[in-house]
């Protein structure tokens, strides 16, 4: 059986370069295979790579937004993106896994019911 060592963090903002460099030095020193994250806030303009990994993200600016990473050793097979959801389809070993992140504020009036079962 293949084990994978995922994670899944809040991160509250990765919008300034400090925050962006605090969470880098704690995904290396955690060696995660799969990290997913809610409350990105990120915008198109800051999305960044991470070394060692294959990045997805929602742009979604000010709220929310979300992210996956996944190790280059993996191989990812699916991928789609939507508003604050994103689903990743990979091997693992002989098996396939998904892997869903999401960001679904109470407040956030854009997420409806149809845009969630449109990844499912």
């Amino acid at each position: 059986m293949t084990r994978l060592r995922v994670a899944s963090a809040n991160v509250r903002s990765l919008r300034t370069e400090g925050r962006r460099k605090t969470f880098l030095d704690w995904v290396k020193g955690q060696r995660f295979q799969i990290c997913c994250l809610q409350e990105t806030k990120l915008s198109p303009e800051l999305t960044f790579d991470v070394p060692g990994y294959k990045t997805y993200f929602t742009e979604h600016g000010t709220m929310g937004g979300v992210g996956v990473l996944v190790d280059d050793s993996l191989q990812v097979v699916d991928s789609r993106k939507r508003k604050n959801v994103i689903r990743i389809t990979l091997m693992a070993g002989q098996k396939k896994v998904t892997i869903i992140t999401a960001y679904l504020h109470y407040r956030n009036q854009n997420n409806t019911h149809e845009d969630r079962s449109a990844l499912y």
